[in-house]
């Protein structure tokens, strides 16, 4: 199954079950929203909702682009076709003010991919940012107005196989209390209830450094819609959680968090004149040299000299050109070419450097992914003794 996913073929139909809706009376009186008390309650059984987690039905003239003050807005679609969970993941509320969004503007599709991805990184102990989400996507409008789905860029589908839009989807809407209940508690404060209805797409992003690796591997996980379960979703959250992974609060939210796959010694640094030359420090700081009071740096350009001992030209060729015999302006054109060499020589290996970390970061997650499948099974091995014995 997961290798035909791999390669791109689609997989065996699951029947993902479904709470069977009500009939809805003909002598229902007439409510805002089509979801029924009932239904809601079921709902909340079938996808365990904690209990701490309110929910509203509308009444009188509310609507889903106005939720009343402390409430934002739902949609039955979210939790039957994108199996959303609560709290809502910090991920998530950081990514909507990236987009000028709020949750109840995103389409089916649209949250389906952004949970899909969310879940896949959960599989591979990655840490998603919303330079991330702007990567891999970018919206466009659809026949609701103000609902939004996420078109992947060029290059970037990751989930595949989502659910077209379910009829009417919009109209079997309810409100949430927002709480730390409902919402991931340490990222309330940016949580976006009111609705924008002015589309927003930055022209020239910032690209993440390590957004095409981070892409290729979430295509390593099995990608199709159907895969995501709510059985694999409960048991992605609870290794999430397991696992205590959230970013600092103190680190700002445009701030990419960092993923700590090379020994903690092991630090790159960056030259004072900003020349993108790295180096890297493995076996500490060492000790600096004491300070010489008669040392003079002279102008930084190059043509400040310490003299060579005696016999340091003895075994160099006859007609080897020395300091002695140039110039000062014949010695500063020597200087600047080795200075150009040698930058360029710099700038070949902290490439070839860049490379081999990317390439050691992936392996620590391939790396890890074995760990995380033994967790799951011994997990459903868990789940299943009881129903057997």
């Amino acid at each position: 199954m997961r290798t035909k996913a791999l390669c791109g073929s689609p997989p065996p139909s699951q029947d993902i079950p479904i709470p069977k809706r009500p009939v809805r009376s003909p002598n229902a009186p007439l409510t805002p929203s089509m979801v029924s008390p009932d239904y809601l309650t079921t709902l909340r059984d079938f996808y365990q909702i904690p209990s701490g987690v309110v929910f509203r039905i509308p009444s009188g003239n509310e609507s889903a682009k106005n939720p009343p003050e402390g409430f934002f807005t739902c949609y039955e679609a979210f939790l039957v076709y994108c199996r959303m969970w609560f709290p809502i993941p910090g991920t998530i509320v950081r990514a909507l003010p990236y987009f000028r969004l709020s949750i109840s503007q995103l389409s089916v599709p649209a949250l389906q991919h952004w949970l899909g991805v969310l879940i896949a990184s959960y599989d591979l102990g990655m840490d998603l940012n919303p330079d991330d989400f702007e990567g891999f996507w970018s919206t466009r409008g659809t026949g609701i107005d103000g609902s939004y789905r996420m078109a992947p860029k060029k290059g970037m589908a990751i989930i595949q196989g989502h659910t077209s839009h379910p009829k009417t989807w919009f109209e079997r809407f309810f409100f949430v209390w927002l709480d730390g209940e409902s919402v991931e508690e340490s990222y309330l404060h940016l949580f976006r209830r009111e609705w924008n209805f002015i589309r927003v797409n930055r022209i020239l992003p910032p690209t993440p450094a390590n957004l095409f690796a981070k892409r290729d591997l979430l295509r390593g996980r099995p990608f199709f819609w159907n895969y995501f379960t709510v059985e694999r979703i409960r048991s992605a959250v609870e290794l999430h959680l397991s696992r205590a992974v959230s970013q600092p609060l103190d680190v700002p939210y445009d701030v990419e968090p960092v993923i700590d796959v090379l020994p903690a010694q092991r630090q790159r640094t960056r030259s004072w004149k900003g020349k993108g030359v790295a180096s890297e420090n493995v076996l500490g700081s060492p000790p600096l040299p004491e300070w010489n009071p008669s040392f003079s740096p002279g102008e930084r350009s190059g043509t400040s000299e310490v003299p060579p001992p005696s016999d340091f030209f003895t075994d160099f060729p006859p007609g080897f050109t020395t300091h002695e015999s140039l110039d000062e302006e014949s010695r500063r054109k020597v200087v600047a070419e080795g200075s150009s060499l040698i930058n360029e020589g710099m700038r070949v290996f902290n490439a070839a450097l860049d490379g081999s970390f990317r390439e050691s970061r992936i392996s620590h997650f391939k790396a890890e992914e074995a760990e995380r499948e033994l967790f799951r099974f011994q997990k459903e091995v868990e789940r299943t003794e009881p129903e057997t014995g």
